[in-house]
């Protein structure tokens, strides 16, 4: 297929090029295709289905590793009270979308980052302590926390 394409197509490229380029069409990246859901509506249009079509970009576009589209827990184990509310108001103005808040069991003086994302949202936050990488991701307010 490589000399055949190199005998009948008027190109710069050497022989060697043509057949990289054609390897890496043969296994480079797949496209894959959807349909936005919906149906027909009454003149014929397509009209979405906005609840399907969240579910599809969720399903099939999400980036697992951006904290935006993760479970947060933010917990207070030190700081005043509502602050973990407020830091969780503050998460959701940032983009972050599944934001929950507990008070924490043990009590602790320095804030702590933990989970998936834990370093990219510290720096986002300017603050915490980050402790692992790897699971749910969690915030511990401790008695360090801004206000």
């Amino acid at each position: 297929m490589v000399n055949a394409l190199h005998r009948n197509a008027k190109s710069n490229l050497t022989r060697e090029q043509v057949g990289a380029v054609l390897a890496a069409a043969l296994h480079g990246p797949q496209v894959n295709t959807y349909m936005v859901p919906g149906d027909f509506g009454p003149r014929g249009s397509w009209t979405v289905d906005q609840a399907a079509l969240r579910n599809l970009i969720d399903t099939q576009f999400r980036d697992s590793r951006d904290p935006r589209q993760q479970v947060i827990t933010v917990l207070n184990t030190g700081a005043p009270t509502g602050s973990a509310r407020r830091l969780a108001e503050r998460l959701r103005t940032l983009g972050y979308q599944n934001v929950q808040v507990a008070n924490g069991e043990s009590r602790q003086d320095v804030t702590t980052l933990s989970g998936d994302g834990a370093p990219a949202l510290s720096r986002e936050l300017g603050f915490g302590q980050v402790l692992a990488e790897g699971g749910p991701l969690t915030i511990r307010l401790g008695s360090d926390a801004l206000q």
